[in-house]
């Protein structure tokens, strides 16, 4: 960087250190137009753009992007402003632009995959979801909403599909069960819920986690009986976990109410 341009730099950071945001944001930017990787000034624009106004905040960063290639965190944070403003055409070109240059990047995947889920546009919302998942399927987040996108389309088939890659992919973890229980008890499929969550049961007899999630989904199931022995067990385990003190006293009495 030559010396003008380290003056310039200078020059935005005392604007900075002024709080003077928008003043600071324009230097920056003259900056990464003739040098769109220097570090610094990467750092000071995403400082400015995400303490700025939304408005004053894109217009910077529009102006900016019009005149060179911004860097990807420079662009996923004008998609954001878009999709904050509401210009959800505008937000999508602008993630789609970064899957170009990044295509494992799970974040703007799922940011897609939410804007046209928010837009009505379902297929699009799952098939962006679904790369999200083939790059990091564990990742609860992107299971969530790709199964979610999934359930609105009623394909069943693909929740299937899911549940099977997922168990491909790591057949020994406990967390592996949870997520799965998860998944079915999101869908109010509590009997497969429930099947899974023993699974992880069996991998990790004393893990409280597990038996809270199979304690709570038998309660759903109004099998009190049960779930008050599992929650028991739990309590054994760890008396100090309000969660599973709570579900213990619930399904007492509820089973008081039951027999009376």
């Amino acid at each position: 960087m030559d010396t003008n341009h380290y003056v310039l730099f200078e020059q935005a950071e005392a604007y900075r250190q002024q709080d003077k945001l928008e003043e600071a944001g324009l230097i920056y930017s003259k900056i990464l137009e003739d040098h769109p990787d220097h570090e610094n000034s990467l750092n000071g624009i995403r400082f400015v753009v995400y303490s700025l106004n939304p408005k004053k905040a894109l217009k910077i960063l529009v102006e900016l992007s019009e005149r060179t290639q911004t860097n990807p965190c420079i662009q996923f944070r004008l998609g954001e402003l878009f999709e904050q403003l509401g210009y959800k055409k505008k937000a999508l070109q602008t993630f789609k632009n970064i899957i170009d240059r990044q295509t494992e990047n799970v974040e703007v995947y799922v940011r897609i995959g939410t804007i046209y889920r928010e837009i009505g546009q379902n297929e699009h919302s799952a098939h962006y979801f679904k790369k999200a998942f083939k790059l990091d399927p564990f990742n609860d987040r992107v299971l969530t909403n790709y199964i979610d996108a999934l359930h609105i389309l009623n394909l069943d088939e693909e929740i299937d599909a899911v549940v099977t890659e997922l168990l491909k992919v790591s057949p020994d973890r406990t967390d592996t069960y949870l997520q799965i229980g998860n998944l079915y008890k999101r869908l109010v499929n509590l009997k497969m819920a429930e099947l899974y969550f023993r699974k992880a049961l069996e991998k990790s007899p004393e893990e409280v986690t597990v038996l809270h999630k199979l304690g709570s989904t038998l309660l759903f199931q109004n099998n009190f009986m049960e779930a008050a022995l599992v929650f028991k067990k739990a309590k054994e385990i760890n008396p100090k976990f309000s969660p599973v003190v709570s579900g213990y006293n619930y399904a007492l009495e509820a089973l008081v109410k039951e027999n009376k």
